[in-house]
């Protein structure tokens, strides 16, 4: 089972490093083969919005204009059976650098030939050969975890991400909050092992 890890940690250590950490290793211990990308060390230019990718609706991976990183990290994100995606949060959304890759991989990863009653050109995932699964996980400097329905838009775009663009159930979810008061409790970190754990629990559909 190949689970590639999108990370948009810009810092390399901290308590989102460590619940990577942890749900990498859960991953790693139920047989799967993780490969993580570390988006903030990679070239992923900002949307330009010139639509090349929306007029694409035929190919696996939409074309795109942009001669950067974002066609490799797709041909990974396409050969995964599963994903881990982590972003601390910003004002209540995933980072800068997990909003960038998100708008890239809306007509790139999805195609425009979706469909919601009469609006047409909503994202539809092009990886329709397997089902896939997602966990997801999201730290939060002040808000409490009790209080993430208020505040929590990072794990909806990353289910987003996930359904609209990978074909990925998101089958868990977690949200770390109050760290800069409290720091990272035992039970997140034990909760990230068990996400990794999961995704290699899952059951496999064509």
């Amino acid at each position: 089972m190949k689970v590639v890890l999108i990370n948009a940690n810009p810092k390399k250590k901290g308590a989102l490093a460590t619940l990577i950490e942890e749900a990498s290793s859960g991953a790693s211990e139920g047989g799967a083969e993780v490969e993580e990308l570390r988006l903030a060390d990679l070239d992923i230019g900002y949307c330009k919005f010139c639509m090349t990718c929306y007029r694409d609706t035929e190919s696996p991976i939409g074309r795109c204009s942009q001669e950067d990183d974002m066609m490799w990290i797709l041909e990974r994100l396409r050969l995964a059976d599963a994903y881990i995606i982590a972003t601390p949060v910003s004002s209540g959304h995933g980072n800068a650098i997990f909003k960038t890759f998100f708008e890239r991989c809306a007509y790139t990863a999805g195609s425009s030939r979706g469909k919601i009653l009469w609006l047409k050109g909503i994202p539809t995932s092009r990886f329709t050969d397997k089902q896939r699964y997602a966990v997801t996980i999201a730290t939060a400097g002040t808000m409490p975890t009790y209080l993430r329905k208020l505040c929590d838009v990072a794990t909806k775009q990353m289910k987003e991400l996930s359904r609209l663009s990978f074909n990925a159930e998101t089958i868990g979810t977690l949200y770390a909050g109050e760290l800069t008061f409290k720091g990272l409790k035992d039970k997140d970190r034990r909760r990230a092992r068990e996400l990794g754990r999961s995704l290699t629990q899952a059951d496999p559909r064509p």
